[in-house]
């Protein structure tokens, strides 16, 4: 590994750390669903995952439309 690559992950493994402990002390409000954790590069790396949120009892796409 070269000494480039070793911090960069040494970087994102804190940033990561920080990530945990600041998401642990919070809570999604009342009628939000979330699905964590969906890989879009299925390579392990933890940098690949994306979270979606959205309100309950949603149907169709998002965002809704407002046009009359």
């Amino acid at each position: 590994m070269q000494m480039n690559q070793f911090f960069v992950r040494k970087m994102q493994n804190v940033w990561e750390s920080v990530d945990k402990q600041s998401l642990a002390q919070q809570s999604l409000p009342s009628g939000i669903v979330e699905i964590a954790d969906i890989p879009y590069i299925n390579d392990g790396n933890s940098g690949h995952l994306l979270d979606v949120y959205y309100p309950e009892n949603t149907n169709g796409k998002l965002p809704e439309s407002t046009a009359a």
